[in-house]
């Protein structure tokens, strides 16, 4: 195929896409518009949120209180619950800690 007849096969194939109904209508590829910068981007919907807990987890009273009855009473005995928790947790990772020394040594 010389030049002249690909040029006329891209001028036909160039005018079909431009006359075509769907580009005159700036629907090519079913998009109507381009949104190079999310300004006109849609924010997809979210789902239902789900419970915070299911009923068969072991959440700690405290916790349910607190989330259930948010005032300043139940943040206070989740404060004192949270702290006993730090602390004990502290406690049982010097026990560790001590256990694991000893053993290394030889």
């Amino acid at each position: 195929m010389d030049i002249l007849a690909q040029k006329r096969v891209l001028f036909v194939l160039t005018s079909l896409l431009v006359l075509s109904p769907s580009v005159a209508a700036g629907d090519l590829y079913g998009l109507t518009q381009v949104d190079y910068f999310s300004v006109h981007a849609s924010v997809p919907k979210k789902p239902p949120s789900a419970p915070l807990w299911n009923e068969q987890d072991n959440i700690p009273k405290a916790v349910m209180m607190l989330l259930n009855e948010p005032n300043e009473d139940t943040a206070r005995r989740y404060l004192e619950w949270s702290r006993e928790r730090q602390a004990r947790t502290a406690r049982a990772q010097e026990i560790i800690d001590t256990l694991t020394a000893s053993e290394m040594k030889p």
